[in-house]
């Protein structure tokens, strides 16, 4: 039987740091902004051959889109630009694994180091969010950057709505983090037995019987 009080605690722990985190970035949105802006060109802006990629700030319209990834076909000198929103793509399942984290009942001294990994693996992850997206546009046939079969394309169309575009990019593809991080063999059998009842002594002694003395 699920102890809900336990799962009422991991959940109850995690909404209280998604909520804080989520509320500071009123505080880090603008530096956050830059980092992103600054890590996503440094990775991406000799990654494909004949096209250049360079992300810009936009200025604030109200529709939280805060970057303009300009992709540059050098050899024609044509530039198109798409744009994210650096908050949903990068900073929400940034925080969203390291909420996971230090909610998951396991000593402090663990949980704020695997916070550390988690910060790692994140920062892995959100540059991968953007690649299908990227490829998707330099193989546009206008772009002529390169050219993709049927085949090719449809896998393309899904990654990006999955990854890049669907609520599954920002709470769903960032569970296998945080288990792989938080839970080896002994945790999950701890948690397991976090997540059962534990049998009172009412319920022990039921399936017990008395046991009549020797004369």
């Amino acid at each position: 039987m699920l102890n809900t009080k336990a799962l009422a605690g991991f959940l109850g722990r995690f909404l209280l740091f998604f909520t804080v985190l989520l509320l500071l970035w009123t505080v880090v949105g603008d530096a956050y902004g830059v980092m992103y802006r600054q890590g996503m060109t440094s990775i991406y802006s000799g990654f494909f051959p004949g096209g250049e990629v360079k992300l810009e700030r936009l200025e604030d319209d109200g529709s939280g889109y805060d970057s303009d990834v300009v992709l540059t076909n050098v050899r024609k000198g044509f530039s198109f630009g798409r744009r994210v929103n650096s908050r949903q793509q990068g900073y929400i399942p940034t925080i969203y694994v390291v909420s996971l984290i230090l909610a998951t009942p396991i000593p402090w001294s663990r949980r704020l180091k695997l916070t550390m990994w988690g910060l790692l693996i994140v920062s892995l992850y959100v540059p991968l969010r953007l690649l299908p997206a990227l490829i998707t546009s330099f193989a546009h046939p206008d772009f002529g950057i390169f050219t993709l079969g049927p085949t090719s394309q449809a896998i393309l169309r899904v990654l990006t709505n999955t990854v890049h575009i669907n609520f599954a990019g920002h709470f769903v593809l960032p569970i296998p983090i945080w288990f792989l991080l938080c839970f080896r063999r002994a945790d999950i059998v701890a948690f397991m037995r976090l997540a059962g009842s534990t049998p009172n002594a009412s319920d022990a002694s039921r399936g017990k019987q008395a046991v009549a003395k020797p004369d």
